[in-house]
């Protein structure tokens, strides 16, 4: 059975209002594709606002920036095709982390106050302990911090990513569990196992699994002699009858 899993500590949501205010942002970076498809899909919601990472923040976790001026423009696609799309969209892109996009966005760049903010789609699961490291998950927190509800959505890694699919999932758990009236900022961090498809996804809720990585570096000599580490882990043995969210996928 291919199921969808649900990975957080929340109360259950139900209905999902149309013509919501959306902010979207990810750690894979502007140009990321599964973040514009999760767009496609979002925009039978509501009003959607792009505000990502001009490059890949992975495993920035809730870092923001606060030493140094942190810069943002008007997001431009690339091609002449592309801008005239483009016109019709409002993008931002943020010289900072996932959380400084959600930041910004909610402070400064929107003219109101978002009622919803969609974190991903990601390449790659966050479960785990690996979760308190993922800059997807990190946006939904800070958003969350907020009194903002908030989404991450995360695909499991494989040799095509099916993000169309992914994203149709994603609606249908934010259509299905979200309540904007409940009173209080609810989390929800959904990981897709791959080859999940929108007729044969199952929504399980399920814990955070705590057991850590084993972490190890390896040691090696750059070509000037200097050493460097490269950092390596070995995840936590599967355990077929855990509930948990690595156990699950």
């Amino acid at each position: 059975m291919v199921i969808l899993l649900a990975s957080t500590g929340f109360h259950c949501w139900t209905g999902t209002s149309i013509n919501m205010r959306i902010l979207l942002t990810n750690d894979d970076g502007i140009n990321a594709v599964g973040l514009w498809e999760m767009k496609k899909a979002l925009e039978s919601l509501g009003d959607i606002t792009v505000i990502a990472p001009l490059t890949e923040q992975s495993g920035v976790s809730q870092q923001i920036t606060y030493l140094s001026p942190l810069f943002c423009e008007r997001w431009q696609q690339e091609s002449e095709q592309e801008s005239k799309q483009e016109q019709k969209q409002d993008a931002w892109v943020v010289h900072g982390t996932p959380s400084d996009c959600v930041k910004l966005g909610i402070t400064e760049l929107l003219p109101q106050k978002p009622e919803l903010v969609v974190s991903g789609i990601n390449s790659g699961l966050n479960t785990g302990i690996n979760t308190h490291y993922s800059g997807t998950v990190a946006a939904a927190m800070e958003a969350a911090i907020f009194g903002v509800d908030a989404v991450a959505i995360s695909l499991e890694h494989a040799d095509t990513f099916d993000f169309v699919s992914a994203a149709s999932i994603a609606i249908n758990c934010i259509s299905t569990y979200l309540d904007p009236d409940s009173g209080t900022s609810q989390l929800l961090n959904i990981n897709i196992p791959t080859g999940t498809s929108v007729e044969n996804a199952i929504l399980k809720p399920t814990y955070m699994k705590q057991t850590r990585n084993l972490d190890r570096y390896i040691k090696r000599e750059d070509p000037k002699n200097r050493t460097y580490y490269w950092s390596t882990d070995t995840p936590p043995a599967v355990e077929g009858h855990s509930a948990s969210d690595v156990d699950a996928v």
